[in-house]
């Protein structure tokens, strides 16, 4: 038996899939625009056609039937009604399905402006995507950071910090004016703030 959650998930998913089938011209797909259309958008004969799929598995994504829908189609679905990148991965989401496209996209881009950032820096400074895999690194601070030396390229910080004494050091100084307070309890080379 479902419960009232995935009850509502599924009328949310088919209430996204019925407003976006309304905003896609049949023009944007490649099919004639025809005199008698009362329908906004495309009819759910001509997405099932576009995707290759049955009009019928529609018909019941929309009034929320509990349906088992595969990636692929998914994604085929995500492509005629040209979802951008969030739309998408919401798409998903309402369906309980993994994206097989997701994390195959280009690799994060640095923009001029976070670039300017970190090198107005006046301290040694880097970023870090969202692997926490050091992605930027301001010029001059391996040798001011203690711990980068010896981890050369974009080096995987999380496992630096949290896995190796000398990897604290990247990121909490030992002692001096960038403590917070001054006070810490020293554990080897680590030291945590209270």
């Amino acid at each position: 038996m479902s419960t009232t959650r995935s009850a509502v998930q599924r009328r949310a998913f088919g209430d996204f899939v019925r407003s976006y089938r309304a905003k896609v011209a049949p023009v944007a797909v490649g099919l004639p625009t025809g005199s008698r259309r009362r329908t906004p958008g495309l009819r759910r004969e001509e997405l099932a056609q576009l995707c290759g799929l049955s009009t019928t598995w529609f018909t019941w994504i929309e009034q929320g039937r509990d349906i088992s829908v595969s990636p692929s189609a998914l994604s085929r679905l995500s492509r005629v009604l040209q979802l951008g990148r969030a739309e998408r991965a919401y798409l998903f989401d309402l369906a309980g399905k993994r994206d097989p496209d997701q994390g195959q996209d280009e690799p994060d881009v640095i923009f001029p402006a976070i670039v300017a950032c970190v090198e107005a820096i006046d301290a040694p400074a880097y970023v870090l995507d969202r692997s926490w895999t050091r992605a930027l690194l301001q010029q001059g601070s391996t040798a001011a950071i203690r711990g980068l030396a010896g981890h050369a390229g974009r080096a995987q910080s999380a496992p630096l910090c949290f896995l190796e004494c000398s990897g604290a050091d990247v990121h909490l100084p030992l002692g001096g004016a960038g403590t917070p307070s001054g006070r810490g309890i020293s554990c080897g080379q680590r030291r945590t703030f209270r």
